[in-house]
């Protein structure tokens, strides 16, 4: 039978040095730590117990920071290091030479598993599971100093276990604040044992949305020339599923295929480290809102939400208009008036806004670049097919910036 991983219980100390001693030895029961602070597994931990295993390696790689691992051939394919122009080379963190990492994918009450091997040169690692109550599993939640030691570089290993609550969520490395930025982080679905919303849906896909940066180590340490903003600009790029594109052909729109007639549930993950939040709107297709990070809500339709960090929102989008590629924009409106100058302490940047497709299959029509504007910033593309005109959606502008 599955049990739930429990710390042993220790008597009270009367000293200051016995209390220390107990609370160590309580550490490195439950998180598995030696001595050294190195992540051994625990003795009496089976791994048959597990419903759902997940087995990760942590590598350092070096990547194109504006397409890490997406590969989709010709001018486009994905480049060797050596390959990649000096401009966008990043030094990454990869799980499974992926970006975003896997998805963590389960039924709510099933015991997941997740091994994780730190194969990275230099850097230890713990591994949050945002979103998640780890009700249960308190010493699993991922924070470093807190309830673990990092996960030794070079070979160190550390298998997670905790039970779900049924929600959209997501992972990221919890050791450092940049590790994630420089790509350790990932979805996590747990679907519940009976859906209300199912029959809304015939099928679902996850979009993460995320700043990019080449040198996040660089870049997002808060002390440049104001306090809290970063040292280089508000914003320099951001992908949608790991991808940010531009309409050439070595950096084509990201899109998001449907099927005419099919219903999606479409689930939302706000993975940014800088940016605060995102305007979400999709041409010519109504949403509706059925989860707000992880818990479902009352049905509402909605023409445009406020992603911020962190956040995951799940909206049901039916493929119900003429086929074609609509634009889906993301906008951090935060940013909008640094396109046309810079503000004191304030770097102008190229652009707050950014664009992918909701793409029928079928339609083959390759949407354009965005043009620039005059003092700054581009002109939305251009749909095609039955994007090229869109028609108007329905729903009010959900912003919680603007909530009482």
């Amino acid at each position: 039978e599955d049990r739930a991983f429990a710390p042993p219980s220790v008597q009270r100390s009367s000293s200051l040095l016995e209390m220390r001693a107990a609370l160590a030895f309580i550490f490195s029961a439950v998180c598995g730590t030696t001595a050294h602070g190195a992540l051994v597994e625990a003795d009496e931990f089976d791994p048959s117990m597990c419903d759902r295993s997940f087995t990760w390696e942590l590598r350092d790689w070096v990547v194109d920071y504006l397409r890490p691992t997406v590969d989709l051939g010709g001018k486009a394919s994905r480049k060797q290091p050596f390959d990649i122009p000096n401009a966008n080379k990043k030094l990454a963190l990869l799980v499974n030479n992926s970006y975003p990492g896997p998805t963590v994918e389960a039924f709510e009450g099933e015991l997941v598993c997740v091994k994780v091997t730190n194969n990275l040169l230099a850097e230890a690692v713990a591994i949050h599971w945002h979103g998640l109550h780890m009700r249960g599993y308190p010493a699993f939640d991922g924070v470093y100093g807190v309830t673990q030691a990092g996960i030794p570089a070079q070979g160190g290993s550390m298998t997670y276990r905790f039970r779900g609550q049924a929600g959209t969520h997501w992972w990221h490395a919890h050791m450092q604040a940049m590790q994630a930025d420089r790509g350790l982080k990932g979805p996590i679905v747990i679907h519940p044992k009976e859906d209300p919303h199912k029959a809304l849906y015939q099928e679902e896909k996850i979009v993460t949305i995320s700043d990019e940066w080449r040198n996040p180590d660089e870049c997002l340490r808060a002390e440049g020339a104001q306090p809290g903003n970063p040292v280089c600009m508000e914003i320099e790029k951001a992908s949608w599923n790991g991808q940010w594109g531009d309409g050439s052909e070595e950096y084509p729109w990201p899109m998001v295929g449907v099927k005419q007639g099919t219903c999606y549930r479409l689930r939302f993950i706000g993975m940014m480290g800088q940016a605060q939040n995102f305007q979400i709107r999709i041409a010519g297709h109504n949403m509706t809102l059925i989860a707000v990070d992880g818990i479902g809500v009352e049905p509402t339709k909605l023409s445009k939400f406020n992603l911020h960090a962190g956040e995951r929102f799940d909206v049901i989008v039916c493929a119900d208009q003429v086929p074609g590629n609509y634009v889906i924009e993301a906008v951090y409106d935060l940013a909008c008036f640094l396109e046309t100058a810079p503000a004191p302490h304030m770097p102008k940047v190229d652009s707050c806004k950014y664009w992918s497709f909701l793409n029928y299959h079928g339609h083959q029509d390759v949407p354009g670049k965005a043009s620039k504007k005059l003092l700054g910033g581009y002109n939305a593309p251009k749909g095609t097919g039955g994007g090229a005109k869109p028609e108007s959606v329905a729903g009010p502008e959900w912003d919680t910036n603007k909530q009482s």
